[in-house]
């Protein structure tokens, strides 16, 4: 929402939510969108444009897109640092089917390549 703060603060206000629930708020203020975008030398009314495309983006609280960037972001994260445990007959019976492969590939090559597949 682009509006003034009484009105964003009398919004939040009328909100219906539990008590207790957090709410996530953002602001920008138009010297903070000039300072974010200090390389490209904003006119009053660009800055002026940019704000209303701002409230526009954000009409419903956050644009689906960049809550979709952000979880998307955690999960990588969390994926990164997942450990797996595998029993021990199991690994065996994968790296010996891997050695196995790598051996039928390397034989392939050795006859002059063809089809590996």
């Amino acid at each position: 929402m682009y509006c003034s703060l009484k009105k964003a603060l009398s919004e939040l206000l009328s909100l219906d939510v539990e008590e207790g629930e957090h709410v996530f708020v953002f602001t920008l203020t138009r010297g903070e969108v000039r300072h974010i975008a200090q390389d490209w030398n904003l006119s009053d009314d660009v800055l002026e444009a940019v704000m209303q495309r701002l409230g526009t983006a954000f009409e419903y609280g956050a644009e689906v897109k960049v809550i979709h960037d952000i979880v998307e972001e955690l999960m990588e994260e969390l994926r990164a640092v997942r450990s797996v445990t595998v029993p021990a007959v199991t690994l065996e019976k994968v790296m010996a089917l891997a050695g196995g492969e790598m051996k039928r590939l390397y034989a392939v090559a050795e006859e002059g390549g063809g089809n590996p597949m």
